[in-house]
């Protein structure tokens, strides 16, 4: 009877697809053990290493003799993290002694040697060692890195090229930087201002001019970090040009990064314009350059149906280095819109918590 029971093709197939689920349970469940092992055992020789480690890393910073442990291969990617993490928060000197230390641990043959790893966390890891170590034995593996990679790998490697030398690097990482709209762009603006404008010249311009339209507004925001005399020419034209307002707004951004008060009529010109977002920004610009016939449309800019205008051009009068307190108050009395009235309130008590002896 039980023969017959079990010679039922379907009782067969549902007695097998039991036991695989019961086997994929049992193989899952033993997975998840071994890994949460392994992830302690992880953290726990992250844990000895920063024990072992922190003191030497910290006395050899301040440039005291160190007697270094033994630094074996089970310990290396936790103390690589370790070093470069002091080497990050430190400068000066005191980076120079963590670099000298490094060198003494021969970090850069473990860095080449990790470069070729399959995990891209160690991948990175190596890449930042040897950027700070400015070891140029592996330029060319670093820099296709940056070239081919458009993940964050690759925004690491350009940062280790600059790291290693910026003059070198300029050509290599300008034009990467101007075309990888997914590296963040706190990255991308460090990585311009760490180059400096004596190596980036007119790259980052002829980045620009050539990159497709819809990049301009994200880019011209980043030109001012190439130097003023590369930047003022093209921001320039491109006010006087454009209509775009994107790009009109990323253009004031620039006229008050770069400080160019020659551009103070196209600003002006730029007030009223229908976007909000380019009229905010030539508020933006104009706070830094106004003069006192700039003061009536700054008023005036204060009944603007949007928010943010309001808020800037309240914000632009209170730090008007011509205005006492007491001129404020007295254009805050005569204002009949009741926005307006609110936003320069606002802003005349922000002013008097930053500046408490404003008078």
């Amino acid at each position: 009877m039980f023969q017959s029971f079990f010679d039922d093709p379907l009782i067969k197939a549902a007695v097998v697809f039991t036991g695989s689920l019961a086997f994929t349970a049992l193989a899952t469940l033993f997975l998840a053990v071994v890994w949460s092992f392994l992830e302690h055992l992880k953290e726990e020789r992250s844990r000895l290493v920063r024990k072992r480690w922190l003191p030497v890393l910290a006395e050899s910073a301040a440039g005291l003799p160190v007697r270094l442990p033994t630094l074996g291969p089970m310990d290396e990617e936790p103390f690589l993290v370790l070093w470069n993490h002091f080497q990050e928060s430190l400068e000066g000197q005191a980076r120079s002694n963590l670099t000298d230390l490094g060198v003494r641990l021969g970090l850069e043959r473990k860095a080449k040697r990790m470069l070729r790893a399959r995990s891209g966390f160690t991948r990175a890891l190596a890449i930042i060692t040897l950027g700070h170590l400015q070891d140029e034995s592996e330029w060319e593996t670093i820099a296709g890195i940056a070239e081919k990679n458009e993940s964050i790998e690759g925004c690491i490697a350009a940062q280790a090229l600059v790291r290693i030398d910026p003059k070198r690097a300029a050509p290599v990482v300008v034009p990467l930087a101007a075309k990888r709209t997914f590296w963040p762009q706190e990255r991308v603006a460090a990585l311009l201002k760490n180059l400096g404008p004596e190596n980036i010249g007119d790259l980052l311009v002829r980045a620009v001019q050539e990159a497709p339209r819809e990049a301009w507004p994200r880019l011209i925001r980043l030109v001012h970090l190439s130097g003023r005399n590369h930047a003022l020419a093209l921001v320039r034209e491109l006010l006087a040009a454009e209509q775009d307002p994107e790009i009109l707004a990323a253009c004031l951004v620039a006229v008050r990064q770069l400080g160019d008060n020659e551009s103070i009529q196209a600003v002006r010109s730029l007030l009223f314009h229908p976007s909000w977002q380019v009229r905010v920004q030539a508020v933006n610009a104009l706070a830094v350059m106004a003069t006192r016939q700039d003061l009536d449309t700054l008023v005036r800019l204060l009944s603007d149906d949007n928010w943010w205008v309001r808020y800037r051009s309240a914000q632009a009068i209170v730090w008007l280095p011509f205005l006492k307190k007491a001129d404020v108050e007295k254009i805050r009395s005569g204002l009949h819109d009741r926005y307006g009235r609110d936003s320069l309130e606002r802003s005349i008590a922000e002013r008097q918590a930053r500046d408490p002896t404003w008078q």
